[in-house]
């Protein structure tokens, strides 16, 4: 039967298996952890949860980088095309899985009516910066 009722240790069980790499699906096939439902529910009512959940992704994220990381180190001619391609899904996966880390860097500049950076601002991999121009 599938636990529906919250304990740390479940909890903890269940956000070890995200961080070594398993997706939430995966985890609540298995009959000894909750469904997906639980699991919401208990991400919505539950801040120590959702603390220790989340936590558990972007361990999960870093993870799938370093992995992804020893493949590209085995590169060849034949398979560098693929290669390109699973590259761009994981930027986009890891970008939208923890952004401040692996997410795009924006960079926005402000200029006045003569076209003179008055402000520039950078946003992006964990960091925000602003440079204010001479007035």
């Amino acid at each position: 039967m599938t636990p529906t009722r919250y304990t740390p240790q479940l909890a903890r069980s269940l956000c070890a298996r995200i961080a070594n790499g398993e997706s939430l699906s995966k985890v609540c096939e298995d009959p000894a952890m909750p469904c997906r439902a639980t699991v919401y529910r208990w991400l919505e009512k539950k801040e120590t949860f959702r603390r220790l959940f989340n936590q558990s992704v972007m361990l999960r994220t870093d993870g799938i980088f370093d992995d992804f990381y020893e493949k590209i180190q085995s590169t060849t001619e034949d398979n560098a095309q693929a290669r390109r391609v699973q590259l761009e899904a994981l930027k986009w996966y890891l970008g939208r899985m923890n952004p401040t880390k692996y997410g795009d860097r924006q960079h926005m500049e402000v200029k006045d009516s003569d076209g003179v950076p008055v402000m520039s601002i950078s946003i992006g991999r964990g960091n925000v910066s602003t440079d204010q121009g001479e007035q």
